[in-house]
Order: C-alpha cells, then sequence, then structure tokens
C-alpha cells in the first residue's frame, strides 16, 4: 500500500514503477477518479457560539467529512464540534471557544468530493440591557432592566463567582419581561460579595456583583404542645420575621411542614394545624426558616 498523505493525486492515470533486488521490475497504471461535486451550500445561520450550514442532503458527502479547517489552520476543528448527524444540516460548535467578531474562512474536506469553502462574517455582540438589581437574599436575586425579550430568550447560562459551570437552567428565571430571577432555593448563598455573569448569545457579557447581607437575628422562641394536633410558638412579635417565614420542618424532614397548616397571622405567635398527623408522645424538633434570618430549633418535649 503506498500512503500519499501529503501528496494529492490527481485526477487520471498514474504509473508505478515497483523495484526489488533481484527482480523484474514491476509496472502498475492506476486511475484516480475525479472527485466527486459536494453539495451546494444554501444557508447558513451564524453567531460566535455556533454555525449551521444547510444544503440539499447528501448522506454520503456528510459520512465522508473527514475535517473541517478554520481560518487556514492545519489541523481540524475538532470531531466533536462537528455535527453532521441530521440531514441537510452541518453545525460547528464553538461553545466554549467562541468565533471572534470578523471574517473566519472553513474548508470542509470529504474524501473522494471536492473541498468546499466558506466565508462567515461573525457580527459584533449587541449591547446588553442595562441591569439594575432589586432584590436580593440568600434564596433568590432578581434583576431588573428595561425589558428586552430577544436578549432574555438569548441567555444561555449565568456564572456564579468565576465557576466555569453555569446555574441550572431550572434555576434562572427568564419569563417576566424586564426581569431575571436566579432561584437559590435548598442552595443558600452564602453572605458577602457574590459576582455573576450573564451570557447571551449574540449579545456582550453582563457582568453583575452583589452583597448577600448577614442573616438577623430571629426572635427568642417558646413551644408549647397544646394537644397531640397543635403546636403554637410564641415569642416578642417581630412581623417582618413572621411574614418571611419559608417553612417550619419537623424532626430532621427535609420537607417543609405544608404551609397551609402554619398560621402566622397573630402578633408574637405561630401556630402549626397538625391535624390527622398526631405528634407522638416524647420530644420532637422543630426548625423554622425566614428569608434573611437566622433558622431557629425549637424542641418542645
Amino acid at each position: 500500500m503506498l500512503d500519499t498523505t501529503g501528496v494529492i493525486l490527481t485526477p487520471g492515470a498514474h504509473q508505478f514503477l515497483i523495484k526489488a533486488v533481484g527482480y523484474e521490475d514491476v509496472t502498475v497504471t492506476v486511475t484516480v477518479a475525479a472527485p466527486l461535486t459536494p453539495p451546494t451550500i444554501t444557508g447558513q445561520s451564524v453567531s460566535a457560539t455556533g454555525i449551521k450550514l444547510d444544503f440539499i442532503d447528501n448522506p454520503d458527502w456528510r459520512s465522508k467529512i473527514t475535517g473541517v479547517y478554520q481560518n487556514g489552520n492545519s489541523v481540524s476543528i475538532h470531531a466533536s464540534r462537528i455535527k453532521r448527524n441530521v440531514a441537510g444540516e452541518v453545525t460547528l460548535d464553538f461553545t466554549g471557544a467562541a468565533l471572534s467578531p470578523g471574517t473566519h474562512q472553513f474548508v470542509i474536506k470529504a474524501n473522494g468530493y471536492e473541498d468546499v469553502t466558506l466565508t462567515v462574517t461573525v457580527a459584533a455582540p449587541l449591547a446588553p440591557p442595562t441591569i439594575t438589581v432589586q432584590s436580593i437574599s440568600a434564596f433568590a436575586v432578581t434583576f431588573n432592566f428595561t425589558d428586552n425579550a430577544d436578549w432574555r430568550s438569548k441567555i444561555t447560562g449565568v456564572y456564579q463567582n468565576g465557576n466555569s459551570v453555569s446555574i441550572h437552567s431550572s434555576r434562572i428565571k427568564r419569563n417576566v419581561a424586564g426581569q431575571v430571577t436566579l432561584d437559590f432555593t435548598g442552595a443558600a448563598l452564602a453572605p458577602g460579595t457574590h459576582r455573576f455573569v450573564i451570557k447571551a448569545d449574540g449579545y456582550e457579557d453582563v457582568t453583575v456583583t452583589i452583597n448577600v447581607a448577614a442573616p438577623l437575628a430571629p426572635p427568642t422562641i417558646t413551644g408549647q404542645i397544646l394537644n397531640p394536633t397543635t403546636v403554637i410558638f410564641n415569642f416578642s412579635d417581630n412581623a417582618d420575621w413572621r411574614s418571611k417565614i419559608t417553612g417550619v420542618y419537623q424532626n430532621g424532614n427535609s420537607a417543609s411542614i405544608h404551609p397551609s397548616r402554619i398560621n402566622k397571622n397573630a402578633a408574637g405567635q405561630v401556630t402549626l394545624d397538625l391535624t390527622g398527623i398526631t405528634l407522638a408522645p416524647g420530644t420532637h424538633k422543630f426548625l423554622i426558616k425566614a428569608d434573611g434570618y437566622q433558622d431557629v430549633m425549637v424542641e418542645i418535649n
């Protein structure tokens, strides 16, 4: 076998003379077929993080793509970034290695086909809206801005404190006009400074720095079991603390008692209605959580 890598044979007949010591020469003639015509690219979608090319499908050509070479580079883009499993599409994924604004040239090589050369222009990123912070707590941060629905729809991730992995998409709420909310339920932010970088496809990054205040001291609480289905917590009233109670957790349970059972309307008092969940004799521990306050553990016998 002759390895002709780097020495491309032109289409047509080629004659090879093979010599071996002590043997007659051998002449071999081979014919190199003319390369096939690749499909014509009919459309393209371009952004800094991805390029999608459309064409009348040729599955043979797609299957025989050997590499995509960017801006004259002799090494192909990594195969994991070249998506060719959809009929009539080839997508180049530049997630984490965004293309700089300007012109980029790509050469697509496929075994047995002519090369495809295309030039794309990546637009300069758009200016995002100016962000102001509406509210901050350990469990939620809301960013306000003059609404830009396109920017909201194109948010790809929010990165906290230099982390290379975005906050999970389920925690990023962007369905309200002029607002993006980060939900940290179950993963409260520590007191102190936090930096968030918001990335949106086609837009400049937005960096927002916030300060989460140290939690306030809750009131001092005493607890009383009136009967097996009623628990009362008494304290010098703090209406703000009462209004911000987010849950009451019994005996180490990870789920709060249902909000419908937690009555916090009376000044200086929180009552638990445990009808249908009769308390067993013995010691019971209740953990009360309130947004912006330290947790309170109350033990009742």
